[in-house]
């Protein structure tokens, strides 16, 4: 089976505000512990035959020698998301792992 895989990044006219903070920091700061899908872009999708895995596609983002041949956005950092569609995932890169989380619904 093939897995579709999403990485988000926050866009940069939201960097300052949204961009790097840790899970806890960017709740107490915006009351909301859902994100807010018009702060990122869509940076890659692509599939992978293997169950995916959070922790190798972040070093697959970070080591230039196994970035996808296709992938331009920058190095995967805190606040960036991973979505795996076909299992209903949203994951948040946090300060230390990863934080399951939802998209926000509706207008922000």
């Amino acid at each position: 089976m093939e897995y579709e895989i999403r990485l988000y990044q926050v866009k940069p006219a939201f960097l300052r505000e949204y961009g790097y903070r840790g899970y806890k920091e960017m709740v107490r700061e915006f009351h909301e512990p859902r994100i807010r899908r018009d702060v990122y872009d869509l940076a890659w999708e692509g599939e992978t035959y293997k169950t995916p895995n959070k922790d190798q596609l972040f070093l697959d983002f970070n080591l230039p020698d196994r970035k996808p041949k296709d992938y331009t956005g920058r190095s995967m950092s805190v606040s960036d998301l991973l979505e795996f569609p076909d299992l209903g995932e949203l994951w948040y890169c946090d300060n230390l792992g990863w934080k399951r989380v939802e998209w926000k619904e509706g207008k922000v």
